[in-house]
């Protein structure tokens, strides 16, 4: 749905990685947090979360303007629109919300 570029560490931080001594296959000794039924069972409620219809049109704006913007090579598709939308809604979610809102500051 994203992609980030997150760059290289700096001389401290490589060289804090390299005496953790980290195993390629490191991914295998993780702890499971949830089932894939338990997953799938908030992947639907995602869809249950009212979005206002001023947090579409803000969305919008920002998706446009990426199809504009002379540093952006390839602006977001509808597609891409679609998956934002759905990561508002699992935000609002995970913060215990029914629906997503503009924020007030």
């Amino acid at each position: 749905m994203m992609r980030l570029t997150i760059g290289y560490p700096d001389t401290a931080s490589e060289k804090a990685i390299l005496a953790m001594g980290m195993e390629h296959d490191a991914v295998r000794h993780l702890e499971t947090r949830m089932s894939p039924v338990e997953l799938l069972k908030w992947m639907d409620q995602v869809r249950l979360v009212h979005v206002a219809a001023v947090v579409d049109d803000y969305l919008l704006s920002i998706v446009q303007a990426t199809r504009t913007a002379e540093r952006v090579e390839v602006g977001v598709s509808p597609r891409g629109a679609i998956a934002l939308r759905k990561a508002s809604q699992a935000r609002a979610l995970l913060q215990n919300r029914d629906r997503c809102h503009p924020r007030r500051y």
